[in-house]
C-alpha cells in the first residue's frame, strides 16, 4: 500500500543544495550529501560543512534516490550529460537546477508530494 507523502521541503533542501555545490555534481553525490554520508569525495570537497549536509537523513536511501529521481522526470532538476576526452575518456552527468520550474516550488503555489510505502496494518 503506498500513500502520498508531502516532501516539498526536502525537495526546496536538495535544489539548495545542488545550488551549493555549483551545479557539479552526480544525482548519487548529491544523494550521499543530502543524507549525511561520510565518505572521502564528500569530504574532499567540503560538503560535509554544507548548511544542508545531512537534512535528508531521517529519509531512507531508497526514498532519497526515488525523490531525486522523481525531480529529474518532473523537471525540476536537469540531468546533463557530457563526454570527458582524455586518455580516460568517460561519460559524466551532473545535475542543474531548473530554475523557472522550481520557483512555483518556493513560493508555496506547489507542493511536492512522493509515493511511499506505507505499512498494512495502518
Amino acid at each position: 500500500l503506498y500513500k502520498n507523502v508531502i516532501h516539498t521541503k526536502d525537495a526546496q533542501n536538495v535544489i539548495n543544495l545542488i545550488r551549493a555545490t555549483n551545479q557539479s555534481f552526480s544525482l548519487c553525490h548529491i544523494v550521499d550529501i543530502f543524507r549525511g554520508a561520510n565518505n572521502a569525495k564528500v569530504r574532499q570537497h567540503g560538503h560535509n560543512k554544507l548548511p544542508l549536509y545531512a537534512s535528508g537523513k531521517s529519509l531512507g536511501k531508497g526514498i532519497a534516490d526515488r525523490l531525486l529521481h522523481r525531480m529529474v522526470l518532473e523537471s525540476y532538476l536537469i540531468e546533463d550529460t557530457s563526454r570527458q576526452d582524455g586518455p580516460y575518456a568517460s561519460i559524466i552527468s551532473v545535475l542543474r537546477v531548473n530554475e523557472a520550474k522550481v520557483r512555483e516550488l518556493f513560493s508555496g503555489k506547489q507542493t511536492f508530494e512522493l509515493a511511499c510505502k506505507v505499512p498494512a496494518n495502518i
